[in-house]
């Protein structure tokens, strides 16, 4: 028997008579095959902070898509989305020792704060280092020499209107373009994904009723991010 300090989400590696796993807990673990004795473990998180994910506590960055063994070096990616860092390795398969250590492709345009998620399993394609990453980098790619990420950060799209998009959830979603009201109160929008695409996409809202917050405040109209307290209207209009 064998353990790790967290669940284990994808089957082990098995190679030249080790076992080597990654784990919830942002490390990768090597054990002997034959007897279970713990050879070497490497934290890929870049420091110890867990999370609590459904009852369980996990490292903010788990090693959650299993490990990669090729000619004698183990890769491994650590994260869960990219704003808070992807990290990705080449390890030694026999000490353990580190080759090399990407942990900037989280962030490959720092404008809309775009980046590579750790998604998916790890696999080999046209000689590359893949994983699923997200929503904004479908598949995710790195040298395996030196870890160096193949992605490019994507095109940013223009819009004549009054512009609105997700912050802090980039790779969800959509620019969304706010001007164009009917008589009737339908709001036509336009909506316009940042990932490459150069298509819009016009939709026809129905006016939406008033919204009553938590603290008993009326959202009058989201496009002008205003609202109503107490008759009195607050805050400012997006520019």
């Amino acid at each position: 028997q064998a353990y790790t300090g967290g669940a284990i989400y994808f089957p082990p590696a098995v190679a030249d008579g080790r076992v080597y796993t990654g784990s919830a807990d942002g490390r990768v673990y090597a054990h002997e095959a034959a007897t279970g004795r713990k050879l070497w473990s490497y934290r890929v998180a870049p420091t110890e902070r867990w999370i609590a994910v459904f009852g369980k506590l996990i490292s903010t960055w788990p090693v959650a898509g299993g490990v990669l063994v090729q000619d004698g070096t183990i890769y491994a990616a650590a994260g869960i989305a990219h704003y808070d860092g992807t990290h990705v390795v080449a390890l030694d398969a026999i000490t353990g020792k580190l080759k090399w250590h990407n942990d900037a492709s989280g962030a490959i345009n720092e404008k809309v704060n775009s980046g590579v998620s750790m998604q998916g399993s790890l696999f080999m394609e046209n000689g590359n280092l893949c994983f699923l990453g997200g929503g904004v980098q479908e598949v995710a790619q790195f040298n395996p020499e030196d870890g160096k990420c193949l992605n490019t950060p994507r095109e940013n799209v223009s819009s004549g209107f009054r512009t609105a998009f997700y912050p802090y959830y980039p790779e969800y979603g959509n620019y969304v373009s706010l001007e164009h009201r009917m008589a009737d109160g339908t709001e036509l929008v336009f909506d316009a994904s940042y990932e490459g695409n150069r298509f819009n996409f016009l939709h026809a809202m129905a006016p939406l009723p008033p919204l009553k917050t938590t603290d008993n405040r009326t959202m009058e109209q989201w496009g002008a991010a205003h609202y109503k307290n107490n008759g009195k209207k607050e805050g400012r209009t997006l520019p």
